[in-house]
């Protein structure tokens, strides 16, 4: 098997803050993707990998399951624009997928919103990697909501897809990548700023502490049962 060739693209200036500059990103979006299928010594590439909140989508999908979550995503213009994209870029690149950087708008006043590294196909969203390790300023704010975690997504295999050259990746949204290291030299500091877990209820109390050690615990078994490359949707200013 080949090593995985991965094309990372970086945009300068901040990421969109409403949900109306989805088309100039999706504009941008086509026009990188033509420009590397133009780019016949760059042959085969298996993704191509946009940053963090490259898209600011319309729907909250965390309290979604995961078909939900793909569903909605792809029902979205922004989510249309990605799937015709991944279709002219998989006839140039077999297999090749397209990863973006998705944030969402907040679910209420108590919620900062989804952050999701997504991989799309040309048929769909194959990959939803939703955050699960905040940075500190995340969740400890006084004037703005927190980023909320959501059990399901510590383990999830829907964060884990394959890569045309036969490669398994690991989808890490934003901070997710400092997880990786969590996995293998944990525990650290990073731990305690996961401050809100929602699954039918709020944790709190030793129930809290409990359940997020069990969490944890559970993404150090995601990476330990495969090999994994990881792709992280990250901003880049």
């Amino acid at each position: 098997m080949r090593a995985p060739r991965v094309v990372t693209v970086c945009v300068l200036g901040r990421k969109p803050s409403r949900v109306d500059r989805n088309a100039r990103a999706s504009s941008l979006l086509d026009e990188v993707v033509d420009a590397v299928i133009g780019r016949v010594g760059w042959h085969p590439v298996d993704a191509m990998v946009f940053p963090g909140g490259f898209f600011r989508s319309p729907v909250y999908v965390g309290n979604q399951p995961h078909s939900a979550r793909a569903a909605a995503l792809e029902a979205t213009d922004f989510g249309q624009a990605v799937m015709r994209a991944a279709y002219r870029f998989d006839a140039a690149h077999p297999g090749a997928l397209i990863v973006v950087g998705i944030d969402s708008v907040p679910y209420s006043a108590d919620d900062h919103g989804d952050q999701m590294c997504v991989a799309f196909s040309p048929y769909g969203v194959i990959g939803i990697g939703r955050k699960v390790w905040p940075a500190d300023g995340d969740t400890n704010w006084d004037d703005r909501p927190p980023v909320i975690c959501y059990p399901v997504d510590f383990g999830s295999p829907h964060r884990i897809v394959t890569l045309a050259n036969g490669s398994r990746a690991l989808l890490c949204a934003c901070y997710d990548v400092f997880g990786v290291a969590e996995a293998i030299i944990g525990p650290t500091a990073r731990i305690r700023y996961i401050r809100y877990l929602v699954q039918n209820e709020r944790y709190d109390g030793a129930g809290f502490v409990a359940a997020r050690r069990r969490l944890v615990a559970e993404w150090g078994q995601l990476l330990a049962a495969h090999q994994l490359v990881h792709i992280s949707a990250e901003s880049a200013l």
